[in-house]
This record gives structure tokens, C-alpha cells and sequence, in this order.
């Protein structure tokens, strides 16, 4: 006899807005519990790494651009950005893929999960490329932006999450005399392209490049000779999109396009009757790569061309001029835009952002901290300041040179950043890290408080324990069991037991709990029979008791052979053969217990049939009557032969006792048979399904 005792996993629910379904749920389906990326400088998280299957739709406000049923399967991400701008991008279904996310939704926020602003949002249609491209800036360096990605339940599954920062820069500019001047060789990304400004001319007669569709031009002055390599990384899905560029050198200086000379040209593509395999070196990234030779690639693709040209040699004081031209645009009509990565031991000329801190009171917050401008431009005038003092400062943002006084209301480490900008253009910012610390006064020290789910069965590991704050900050980050802190103040999966659970708030008061957790009563069953062995055919009454005795109970036996029922306590069984019968209980709440009992058989089986008949008796024995014990289910067939073979009489699924049935008369066609030996052979199944074929002879008297 055996126990086992089965905790089934129910949906719980604690409050209106916190319910769990345990049968494999997301855990990334709340803002509470979005999943920290850390590091965004250049983040991509591999080929279908995250999903949302099993998601349920979260409680935040459904995006204005979303359908209801976009929010069905949400999933959330948070990062804390170094620089101002974010490209946030996400791969669903791709070619051959299967089980992978579908008609996704993005949208993207600022703030806390209590209290969320809407930056972004997006959605993909149905048909539509599944790979979606958001950019966001203007972001407070440092501070919390929230990622919710979504679909419906039908169309849930895996992707690829990629998250870039990025110091915004000025809008492109289409035109060369207006190009945008870059003063260092930051990484930045374009949004799209869309124009090709007030000349459209611009491209002289010998240029691969020979015609403008959707452009962009940048320019800038080598501060020291050296190479320059880049990679231009088209931002639209479409491995196809084709992007061309050139690059000119202007002798006479920033924002004068008169007799520019062609130095690098790129305009590999498509060529008509290529197979796509022959195609695709000459599509998608594209740029000036380090082992490169030639310096021009025309149209079309021929053999060696890999849509990579050699890199420029910059010479000190020399000004360049490029322009990114969209291809596709003429062809699709596509208007994606680009990221552009610079290399190479070269440098550009441009002013240099710096910024000093000063606290007199110490790096804490509530505390007044000082930050003066030390930036430098020894080519030309700064004309702009854009202070960002990142999360939790006040103010949060400034112009103009300064000095500037900043108290930071929460702790914890900041990011701040000076963005200058010069008279030709030059856009530049300087990112300084300080780390502030905590200002709690002793009698502000938080009091936490918990709502608990205890363990829906003994032994369960399911509770829900959400912790709140009766006092302190509106910012609270939690611990539980000396874990890292995080905003997250719902904890699930935990069993009976003992919990320690710190609280801090934005200002470093702390506040802790232990968590006590308490198993119900441990479910109980118990089986007993009349008898732990019968003979095989006859039966017995198995009796069950159950309890907790404040609990309902639903019974189920299996197997049901021989038992009289399958959902009572007392069921009385004949069991065909030994057989282990199991009884599950399950209570109100789904929790379940299974006991056992064997019920064990003697396996005597008889069987009889007379071998003399005396067909004048009067004695009792006049006629062949075959008959066995409880153990025959049934005779299946019993034939009598005569010596040469012929069937005298015959008889199937005769069962044992039966009234109807008065044996063999030894008459055939109403005549008596001659005395004499006669054969008989039977095939007997037995109520624990084994068959005995069995023969004899009956000797018949007159």
C-alpha cells in the first residue's frame, strides 16, 4: 500500500490586479517584473531568445495605437540609457521560421510602472514584415524606459529583442552645402530618408552614385591623418535594401560644395537576371572596410563585388563630404533610414565637451550639487548647452553654460550629460557618472506590509506574497531573501516557510519583514478491505475514509474492473484476478491524494464433465451436463464428436449454472446414439481472462 500525494496548480487570485496562472505562466507579463537589460550600448539578444507565449495581457492602459487584441500576450524589458537616444528594434516571423511571434505590437515608456508615460508605439499588420524599428530620444540619461512587446494569443511566439543608444544628431540634411557637420565618430542613426532636398543635381557626370532618390550628406575636417572605415547597417527588415554612397573631398572647406573631388563610390545592387544568392553580397550593410582594395563599385553586381570599398586616408585639415543615398526608394519605395558605425586610426576636428561637479555638502541626495561648464571648441564658437542631470534630478534638464545647481531628490548612481553645439554644427556630448548616496533621517525608516496567498496545497509551491509600503517615498525598490533590489513587490512560486523581505525607498530607508507562510492541513487516505485475499470469482468490500473532515471530497477508482463503483468510499469488488486498485481524492481546491490497495486472488479453477452416460437411468446422470467453479467466466464452445468426427453436439458461450441449459440428451435428430466412446472438447475463459482449451471422452450407456 502506497501513498502519493498530487498538488495541483491552480490560478490564484489575491487581488484585482494580481493574478497568476501557474501552468507555465510568463514571468515577464507585468511592468513589475520587466526583465533588466543592462547593458545597451549595442545589445542584441540572439535569435529568437525571449517570447511571449503564455503571457497574459497585463493590467497597464492599452497603447492608443494597439487593438484590443494587440495586448492579449504582453511581455516588458526595462533599460537605463547612457546616452539620450534609444533604437529599439524586434525580429518576430522570418523566413522558414515556425512558432514564432506574429503581428507584434511595441510601445515604449518613461516613468515607474505606477506611473508610466507613453513615449512610442507601434504595431505591425497583418502581412506586413514582422521586424518593427522604434526610435525614441530626448530621454533623461539614466532613468528607467519601459518595452512591451505584444501580440495576440494566436499569434504569440518567439523574437529577437536589439536595443542601441545613440547621441541624437540633428535631422539629415539633403542638400551638400547644408550637410550635417560631424566633429567625432560617435555611432548615430537616421530614421529614415525620405528627401532629396533643394538639388537634386548634385551628383556630377562619372559618379557611380549617378542619381539621388533618398539622401542624406555629412561632412567634417580630419583633426589628425589617418584611415577611416565605416559600416552602414540598413534599418529596414528587408535583407534587399540597398543603400549606395560616395565620398568627396571639398578644398575649399565646410559648407562650400564648388569643385568637390570624387574619392570613394559605391553603388553595388542588383542586376537583373543574377539569381538572389548571385545578389545578396551587394545588398544590405555596406561601407569602407579595413583589407578592401578597390575604391569604386558600380552598379549591379559583378564578380568580386562584396559592396565594400577600401578605406579613405584622411590627411590633417582636409574636409570630406559624404553622402548615403536610398536605392530601394526608386525601386520599393522603401524610405528606411541607416545606422553608421566609424573606425580607422583617423580623427575629426570638433570641440570637446566637458563639465566639472562640485558638492559642498557631499555627493547625497536633498543635497545642493554643483556643475560648471569646462567645454573647449579651438575651431569654432559654441553656441548651444543642453544639460541632462539624469533620474531624479531637479531640475532635470538646463541650457546654457552654467553654473547650475542640482539637488537630487532619490540616491543611487546618476549619469549626467553636456551636450554642446557649435557654430558650423557640430554636435557633441560629454556623459560623467556620480554616485549619489543616501539621505534617510533615522525617524523616516519605512513600514512594510503584506498581503499574502498561502500554499494552496500542503506542500505546494505557489503562495503569492505582494509587499506595499505604508510609509517613505513613492519610489520603492524591494529584496527578498538578500536578492538584488528591484521595483518588483510580487513575489510568487514560494512555499511554507520563513521569508525575509527588505523594502528602501528613493531617499535609502529601509524597512524589512519576515514573510510567514503555512501549509493547509495535509490531505489524508486510508483503505482498508474485508478480506486482503479471495478466491478468484468471489468478492469482497473495500472500505476508504478521507480527511481533513472539513474538506469535499470527489473519489475516483481506477481500475474499474470488478468494483460495484468508481466514485463511492465502500465500492465491494470481484476482482478478475490480483489487481492493485488506486483511489484518487481530490478536495475543493484541487488538491490531490492517491492511495492503493491489492486485492489478491487463489487462482483455483475447476472445471467437470461426466466421461459415463447412462441414457436409461434414472439416477440423475442420463444426460452430458459439463459444470466448473466460480472461476469460469464462460464456456466459449463445446462440441461432442462422434469417432469419425462428426459434430453430435455443440453449444457456445455457455455459462456455468445456467437453467436454460440441460446437457446433452445423447440423442441426434431425435435418435439415440449407439453406446459407445465418444470425444468431447471445450474452450473455457476465466474471469481473469485466460483461456484453457480442454478435451476428454464420455463413454454412453443405454
Amino acid at each position: 500500500m502506497s501513498k502519493i500525494i498530487i498538488h495541483r496548480l491552480l490560478p490564484l487570485i489575491m487581488s484585482s490586479i494580481l493574478v497568476m496562472n501557474l501552468f507555465g505562466q510568463n514571468t515577464l507579463d507585468e511592468c513589475l517584473s520587466a526583465l533588466y537589460i543592462q547593458d545597451v550600448t549595442d545589445y542584441c539578444s540572439g535569435e529568437m531568445a525571449f517570447n511571449n507565449l503564455n503571457a497574459g495581457a497585463s493590467s497597464e492602459v492599452l497603447p492608443f495605437c494597439w487593438d484590443a487584441e494587440d495586448a492579449e500576450a504582453d511581455v516588458w524589458f526595462y533599460v537605463r540609457p547612457r546616452r539620450a537616444g534609444l533604437l529599439i528594434r524586434a525580429f518576430g516571423q522570418g523566413a522558414n521560421n515556425t512558432n514564432t511571434l506574429q503581428e507584434m505590437a511595441i510601445a515604449i515608456f518613461d516613468g515607474t510602472c505606477s506611473d508610466l508615460e507613453r513615449l512610442a508605439c507601434r504595431e505591425i499588420p497583418n502581412g506586413i514584415e514582422n521586424a518593427i524599428e522604434i526610435p525614441v530620444a530626448g530621454l533623461t540619461i539614466g532613468a528607467p524606459v519601459y518595452i512591451r512587446i505584444s501580440s495576440s494569443l494566436a499569434n504569440a511566439g518567439s523574437f529577437e529583442l536589439c536595443v542601441e543608444e545613440f547621441n541624437p544628431v540633428v535631422l539629415p540634411e539633403s542638400d551638400c552645402g547644408t550637410s550635417v557637420v560631424l566633429c567625432d565618430k560617435s555611432t548615430f542613426f537616421v530614421e529614415n530618408l525620405n528627401s532629396t532636398g533643394q538639388d537634386n543635381n548634385e551628383l556630377e557626370a562619372g559618379n557611380c552614385v549617378n542619381s539621388e532618390f533618398a539622401s542624406a550628406w555629412y561632412t567634417w575636417t580630419a583633426e589628425s591623418s589617418g584611415t577611416l572605415t565605416f559600416v552602414l547597417t540598413p534599418t529596414s527588415p528587408d535583407p534587399n535594401e540597398d543603400l549606395d554612397f560616395a565620398i568627396y573631398r571639398l578644398p575649399n572647406g565646410v559648407g562650400d560644395c564648388n569643385n568637390k573631388e570624387l574619392v570613394r563610390c559605391m553603388a553595388s545592387g542588383e542586376s537583373q537576371g543574377n539569381s538572389s544568392a548571385a545578389n545578396a553580397p551587394c545588398l544590405g550593410p555596406t561601407g569602407l572596410r579595413t583589407g578592401a582594395v578597390d575604391i569604386a563599385e558600380v552598379g549591379g553586381c559583378e564578380l568580386g563585388d562584396d559592396n565594400f570599398i577600401a578605406p579613405l586616408d584622411m590627411l590633417a585639415g582636409e574636409t570630406y563630404v559624404l553622402i548615403v543615398n536610398n536605392f530601394s526608394q526608386s525601386t520599393t519605395g522603401s524610405n528606411f533610414g541607416f545606422t553608421i558605425d566609424f573606425g580607422g586610426t583617423g580623427s575629426f576636428q570638433g570641440p570637446t565637451p566637458d563639465f566639472n561637479i562640485v558638492a559642498n555638502q557631499g555627493f547625497q541626495c536633498d543635497q545642493q550639487i554643483s556643475f560648471s561648464n569646462l567645454s573647449v571648441s579651438p575651431t569654432d564658437q559654441i553656441v548651444s548647452y543642453q544639460w541632462n542631470f539624469g533620474e531624479g534630478a531637479i531640475p532635470e534638464t538646463a541650457n546654457g553654460a552654467g553654473l547650475h545647481n542640482v539637488i537630487y531628490a532619490t540616491y543611487g548612481q546618476k549619469l549626467a550629460a553636456l551636450t554642446i553645439e557649435t557654430t558650423r554644427g557640430c554636435l557633441l556630448t560629454d556623459i560623467q557618472e556620480l554616485d549619489i548616496a543616501t539621505c534617510c533621517q533615522a525617524t523616516e525608516d519605512i513600514v512594510l506590509s503584506t498581503m499574502i496567498s498561502n500554499p494552496l496545497c500542503a506542500g505546494d509551491q505557489n503562495a503569492i506574497a505582494q509587499v506595499s509600503v505604508g510609509s517613505g517615498s513613492a519610489f520603492n525598490l524591494y529584496s527578498f531573501e538578500d536578492d538584488e533590489y528591484s521595483p518588483n513587490n510580487i513575489f510568487t512560486g514560494l512555499g511554507a516557510g520563513s521569508y525575509s523581505i527588505m523594502a528602501r525607498d528613493a531617499k535609502g530607508c529601509e524597512g524589512s519583514t519576515i514573510l510567514i507562510l503555512e501549509d493547509p492541513a495535509p490531505l489524508e487516505l486510508a483503505i482498508i478491505s474485508e478480506l486482503d485475499t479471495v478466491l478468484l470469482g468471489t468478492g469482497t468490500v473495500i472500505n476508504a475514509t478521507s480527511g481533513p473532515t472539513d474538506r469535499n471530497f470527489f473519489f475516483v477508482w481506477t481500475p474499474t474492473e470488478g468494483l460495484s463503483c468508481i466514485d463511492c468510499t465502500n465500492p465491494s469488488v470481484i476482482p478478475p484476478g490480483t489487481t492493485k486498485y488506486e483511489l484518487e481524492a481530490t478536495d475543493q481546491d484541487g488538491c490531490r491524494i492517491i492511495e492503493d490497495i491489492t486485492i489478491f486472488t487463489n487462482n483455483i479453477k475447476r472445471f467437470y464433465a461426466p466421461n459415463a452416460v447412462n441414457l436409461s437411468s434414472n439416477l440423475g446422470n442420463s444426460r452430458f451436463i459439463v459444470d466448473g467453479n466460480i472461476a469460469i467466466d464462460v464456456i466459449e464452445n463445446l462440441q461432442v464428436y462422434d469417432r469419425w468426427g462428426g459434430i453430435l453436439h455443440e453449444i457456445n458461450n455457455l455459462v456455468i449454472g445456467d437453467s436454460n441449459y440441460q446437457g446433452w440428451d445423447g440423442h441426434v435428430s431425435g435418435q439415440k446414439v449407439n453406446p459407445g466412446v465418444y470425444v468431447w472438447v471445450a474452450r473455457i475463459r476465466y474471469i481473469d481472462g485466460e483461456i484453457e482449451n480442454i478435451s476428454g471422452d464420455v463413454t454412453i450407456f443405454d
